[in-house]
């Protein structure tokens, strides 16, 4: 493979070409806006806009003024200028070509709409009848006073306790636990949903929670937040993942799994609506004692609408 910065000027200009064409249909017009404005408002030390080997150079504010100012980039028009879209897409190549996700698809060929259809279409979901009927159990146990699991919460789960009294004070359930393992009954609520085991039944495949909210004890065993994701696009579904790449997988996934579970998000947001999170937690600071600035804001977050 060769890389980006080793590339001539004119083999930079024809990857980019070949980059622009699989994801717009206006490549052409972006291309030609690009090198124009590029010529107009040329950046200081570069000849071309394909002598340009680093995204950081075009997105310093100092060292483009002049080319942002240009009219090609700047003129009045709805969703922006064709030059000011092809500068961003040629951002983007510059990244994306340091990217060893985009190394690995190029070069087997793999287009990113055919990956996050695979993903999708790979992620293990259980049945609707099992989600309905699970959803409905999660909620009678927490409104009845009965045991229920959330994820520790703070360095060494030290913060827990926060939540389990919140919860009490909140639903006047006493009987909120943390998980062991912080992940043990989520693995057991799919396992007994899908009657799959992991390395048993599937192998390569890892237990995710698509909202997160892990802390939220309406969401933690949720059954339509709970999902085998196969490992090999794990990595996409999170935060550690870097890129556009994960982003744009992300929007796609997400968009697919609220039209899929729209019901049950639905009922969830009219249930946490119900409790008006912020006076409660306001009320329940104040009684305590509590003073940490850092739960409330994550409780907050955690138990929003979605």
């Amino acid at each position: 493979m060769k890389y980006i910065s080793k590339m001539s000027g004119d083999e930079r200009k024809r990857e980019f070409e070949q980059y622009i064409k699989k994801h717009v249909k206006s490549a052409p017009r972006y291309i030609n806006d690009l090198e124009r404005g590029v010529s107009m408002a040329p950046v200081t030390g570069y000849s071309s806009i394909y002598d340009i080997t680093d995204p950081d150079v075009l997105e310093d504010v100092e060292i483009t003024k002049a080319l942002r100012e240009c009219s090609v980039f700047t003129r009045d028009s709805v969703g922006g200028t064709a030059g000011l879209a092809g500068l961003n897409w040629y951002i983007r190549f510059l990244k994306d070509s340091r990217d060893s996700y985009y190394d690995f698809m190029n070069y087997f060929g793999i287009k990113p709409k055919a990956l996050f259809e695979w993903g999708r279409d790979s992620i293990i979901f259980p049945e609707m009848d099992v989600v309905e009927l699970e959803w409905e159990n999660l909620k009678n146990r927490i409104l009845n006073d009965e045991k229920v699991y959330i994820r520790g919460y703070g360095r060494d789960a030290r913060g827990t306790q926060l939540y389990i009294d919140f919860y009490n004070f909140l639903l006047g359930n006493a009987h909120i636990k943390k998980d062991p393992t912080n992940n043990n009954k989520p693995q057991a609520q799919i396992r007994k949903m899908t009657g799959l085991t992991r390395n048993k039944d599937i192998y390569n495949y890892q237990v995710s929670h698509i909202w997160g909210r892990t802390k939220n004890v309406f969401l933690f065993e949720a059954p339509w937040n709970i999902c085998y994701t196969p490992k090999i696009i794990d990595p996409f579904t999170g935060h550690e993942t870097k890129g556009d790449l994960p982003i744009e997988f992300q929007e796609f996934f997400m968009e697919y799994a609220r039209k899929k579970y729209r019901k049950y998000i639905a009922d969830y947001n009219k249930v946490i609506s119900s409790y008006d999170i912020a006076n409660q937690l306001k009320s329940f600071c104040q009684i305590n004692g509590i003073t940490d600035s850092r739960f409330i804001e994550d409780a907050s977050l955690e138990l929003s609408p979605i």
